[in-house]
This record gives structure tokens, C-alpha cells and sequence, in this order.
């Protein structure tokens, strides 16, 4: 139908171009979509604030937290708590202190890997 006609050309050059941006634009949407599981980054606002109503819920068993650091990276969580206790106490009841609020934060926010680094008070 289009080899005798003049306008094959035209259309054969817009639908080569239409094609190709549309491709483009398809590779692009892939790759950044992609690129969001592939590269970590922080945890999203709603995990995070069950993250601080755990150590609200625990705030009695240590002093403080010098800082909380959160990533996910593909389906998974990691948070790494890194929480100051009295210098007095014995490494059981600091490790007993840890298993709770660990088993508190995975209860409030199922599959996620807690790690907590305690360290002694330094007054």
C-alpha cells in the first residue's frame, strides 16, 4: 500500500521515531522503577515510627540511643539501633534488655533484622 506512495518515506520516519521514544521511554521507566530495589536507602516514614513506639515502649531499660540507622535493601529491613545502658549493669541484663525490645520491634514490624549495639553510659 505505502511502497508507491510519496508519503512512505514520512510515515516510515515518524514511526521509526515514534518507536524509538517510546522504547526509550519504556527502558527508562524499567530501569528507574529497578534501580529503587537494587541501591539501599532509609526505611519509609510509617516503619520508622514504629521503630521509635518500640523504644518509647522500652524507654525504662536504657538511657538513650546516640543513633538509629535504617535501610532496605530489595524486600528486606535492617535496622541497627545503637542504644547507651547504665554502667552497673551486668552483660545479662543489658542482653536480656536487647532480646525484648528485639522481640518487641519484630512483633510490631514483622520481617525486619534488628540488630542492637549497646555501649556504657559515659558521663
Amino acid at each position: 500500500f505505502f511502497h508507491s506512495s510519496e508519503w512512505s518515506h514520512v510515515f516510515d520516519v515518524f514511526g521509526s521515531v515514534f518507536l524509538a521514544f517510546f522504547m526509550l521511554h519504556s527502558s527508562f521507566i524499567i530501569i528507574t522503577n529497578s534501580m529503587s530495589d537494587l541501591v539501599d536507602r532509609a526505611i519509609d516514614e510509617n516503619h520508622q515510627f514504629l521503630i521509635l513506639q518500640s523504644l518509647i515502649a522500652h524507654e525504662q531499660e536504657y538511657l538513650g540511643f546516640d543513633k538509629i540507622r535504617t535501610r532496605r535493601s530489595g524486600s528486606s529491613y535492617y535496622v541497627d539501633l545503637f542504644l547507651t545502658f547504665e554502667r552497673n549493669l551486668t552483660i545479662e541484663s543489658v542482653s536480656e534488655s536487647c532480646r525484648r525490645i528485639e522481640k518487641d520491634l519484630e512483633e510490631r514490624f514483622p520481617g525486619v533484622d534488628v540488630s542492637i549495639i549497646p555501649a556504657p553510659y559515659l558521663s
